[in-house]
């Protein structure tokens, strides 16, 4: 139970931190500031996306067992997994002071197309720079807080439903249980 637990924590995670994402971001009219909390609150996000989806390839190898096999919803984990591109932006992100100092670790193939395809104008950027595009966030160019979020919302729906029927499995006792009255047992559909 503890991978289904810990997916559904983090892919939940991503949810709200990318809320928290956005509110940073429609908080403040001039972004970049020293004290600006919107960097912070990226990080935090591309966090709980790494912890997403680490947590699920555990999950996805709890499935080599056959009785957890067939609860798990294996085409949206690959979905998923597919799906959530956060890692190098995360991890350069998370190590920056080895390329921002001076003397550093060079960016130039570090970079991101940013571009549309709408546009003749062409926006290549490096992993610290957030583009703001059409009501979403793109992290580094590159990973949307909105496609994320989506994303995950359709996961989890799935996951809390499998983690909901695994846990009746183990224990039919808690057949006759709702699940809104034993959270300890059954995962709710938000982080509280």
């Amino acid at each position: 139970m503890h991978s289904f637990n810990e997916s559904i924590r983090w892919v939940q995670a991503i949810i709200f931190q990318g809320e928290r994402v956005l509110s940073a971001h429609a908080d403040h009219s001039m972004g970049g500031t020293i004290s600006d909390k919107s960097r912070v609150e990226e990080q935090f996000f591309l966090n709980a996306c790494e912890k997403a989806v680490r947590w699920t390839k555990s999950l996805s190898s709890e499935g080599r067992n056959e009785e957890v096999r067939k609860f798990l919803p294996a085409d949206e984990i690959r979905k998923f997994k597919a799906s959530i591109n956060s890692t190098d932006i995360r991890n350069l992100r998370e190590h920056e002071e080895e390329y921002l100092v001076t003397n550093g670790k060079s960016l130039d193939d570090k970079v991101t197309d940013a571009s549309t395809s709408s546009n003749d104008l062409k926006i290549i950027v490096e992993p610290g720079i957030t583009v703001i595009r059409n009501g979403d966030i793109l992290i580094g160019g590159k990973v949307s807080v909105r496609n994320s979020m989506d994303t995950a919302k359709i996961f989890n729906t799935e996951l809390v439903k499998a983690q909901h029927n695994y846990a009746r499995f183990k224990s039919p006792i808690l057949n006759s249980i709702e699940t809104k009255n034993n959270p300890y047992v059954f995962a709710g559909l938000q982080l509280k």
